[in-house]
């Protein structure tokens, strides 16, 4: 009973702390300034209309020629109504953490032995994770996207492997190949860090198991999805060829991510701090992965000094040799990704943040040892504090990038499509977030969609509209499309290539934000 009880707890402090940043921002609603989420939001309506069926492609992306996102996670969105998907969106990172906490505790409690404090205290530092939040490059648990969800199916997974590879009962083997079937359809990032960290895992511990739940757990994804897997990793291989050769070429829209690691940041850090302390945000927040790891996930350098305080006393730790190489398999990836030639495999933190959990349980195993809590109690009195700093540093930059204006005025601009403009052409110039929500609040349609290797000169030229290239092929897409409106930025100063068509198409409707161009094809 007392047990029960505390994993209940456990599970509503992980919810409420993960959905805490978006409750006090207008009570959890999800602002129409946003990108990612909406996508997700839209896709799994675009199911659900299919039948709750995977379409071929989005229906009102006019540029849209197939999805390749492992669409697992908006299947089971597709299940609820656009009312109910959009109320339980800001808790769906919390409800996935709660469940990873709650499997934590009674893991160190049933299976690692440990009293109920310790079991609590292992699962506390994963509950207040400052990383877990996400405030670099892009949101974790306080978006409802498939992010949180493919690190929910990696930990199971692996802890299915860890039980397996300890124990030798098959069950455990075959739950892990079947979770590991899931990550494939869920999550390209976990696709991608479960392939690499289990290929290392295997070679540490001169093992062929891991790499055999690898590869069983990809096979019985094809078998599952009848080939879509297949369809999926080769999007997943175009895009990483893509985003190899963007870094290469020192063309990354984000520069913080493109310049990660930089010595001159370290060595100016001291000076910013009083010149520019936005720099010295970004430096430990964005651009440098070791200070982001090392403040953000505060339980690797504590396992780093237990295990190297103590490294006899924790010869008797249940499965240490297992966890030992997990964690430096994540560590190497993490490593390697760290380094310029391969930033385009994502961001590093994020290997790292996949392995962290089993870094809470491994405390906690080692804490039965050493009998040694003050370090653990420091980490998590700074973990706490830092994650409540994390939790006014999220809110002040979505309202900041957010403003109410912007947000009235998009919505302005749905409420005039829906009334004046109804089931009409939508070129968006530059491309912003109206791309997603005009198809998912409208009936219209948007020139949208995937750009590929193969694609046209003119079709790749939408994505940079103040080039000479878009100036070529502007009218031939607009006639191409069939076009009915134009939506561009009311900025000053206006780029020649979006004034010139202010000059040619007549407004029809302007806010603060936007114009509204009829367009004459």
């Amino acid at each position: 009973m007392v047990l029960a009880v505390i994993c209940i707890l456990l599970f509503l402090l992980i919810v409420l702390l993960r959905a805490l940043p978006r409750i006090l921002i207008d009570r959890g609603k999800l602002s129409l300034c946003t990108h990612d989420t909406w996508y997700h939001l839209m896709l799994a309506e675009e199911i659900r209309q299919n039948g709750y069926k995977l379409p071929s492609k989005i229906s009102r992306f006019l540029l849209s020629e197939s999805i390749t996102y492992p669409p697992l996670f908006h299947v089971l969105l597709s299940c609820l109504n656009k009312r109910h998907r959009t109320a339980i969106e800001p808790f769906t990172g919390g409800l996935l953490d709660g469940l990873v906490g709650v499997c934590l505790f009674f893991i160190a409690h049933e299976w690692g032995n440990l009293g109920v404090s310790i079991s609590v205290l292992s699962a506390l530092l994963f509950v207040f994770s400052p990383y877990s939040l996400g405030l670099n490059f892009s949101p974790r648990a306080t978006l409802g996207t498939p992010r949180v969800f493919g690190q929910f199916l990696f930990f199971l997974a692996v802890l299915m492997l860890l039980l397996y590879l300890d124990t030798g009962f098959y069950y455990y083997g075959s739950a892990a190949v079947v979770l590991g079937g899931l990550i494939f359809l869920s999550s390209m990032f976990s696709s991608q860090a479960f392939a690499f960290v289990l290929v290392i895992w295997s070679l540490l511990l001169v093992s062929v198991v891991p790499l055999v739940v690898l590869l069983s757990s990809y096979l019985l994804s094809l078998l599952v999805s009848r080939g879509y897997s297949w369809h999926i990793t080769k999007g997943h291989v175009q895009h990483l060829t893509i985003m190899a050769k963007t870094f290469w070429k020192g063309r990354f829209s984000t520069q913080h991510i493109q310049q990660r690691n930089r010595l001159d940041d370290l060595l100016n850090a001291p000076r910013q701090l009083f010149t520019n302390p936005k720099q010295v945000f970004f430096l430990f927040y964005v651009r440098n992965t070791f200070l982001i790891v090392l403040f953000q996930m505060p339980v690797i350098a504590l396992y780093i000094y237990y295990r190297f305080s103590w490294p006899e006393a924790l010869t008797n730790v249940p499965m240490i040799h297992l966890l030992d190489t997990l964690l430096l398999s994540g560590l190497l990836v993490f490593l390697a990704t760290s380094t310029k030639p391969f930033l385009f495999l994502g961001e590093a933190e994020r290997y790292m943040e996949h392995v962290s959990p089993f870094c809470c349980l491994l405390i906690g195993l080692m804490l039965s040892e050493t009998g040694y809590l003050w370090a653990t109690y420091w980490v998590l009195i700074f973990s706490i504090g830092l994650y409540f700093v994390n939790v006014c540093l999220f809110i002040y930059q979505v309202k900041s990038k957010n403003s109410k204006e912007r947000e009235r005025d998009v919505e302005s601009i749905l409420e005039w499509i829906n009334t004046k403009a109804p089931q009409k052409r939508f070129a968006v110039l530059p491309h912003s977030n109206l791309n997603i929500v005009i198809p998912y609040f409208t009936d219209s349609y948007v020139l949208f969609g995937q750009w590929k290797n193969s694609s046209s000169p003119a079709i790749k030229s939408l994505k940079d509209v103040e080039s000479d290239e878009f100036r070529r092929y502007r009218s031939s897409l607009l006639q191409r499309y069939a076009i009915d409106y134009i939506i561009t930025a009311n900025v000053t100063p206006t780029h020649p290539n979006l004034a010139d068509m202010k000059n040619n198409f007549p407004v029809v409707f302007q806010n603060s934000s936007y114009y509204v161009l009829f367009c004459r094809a």
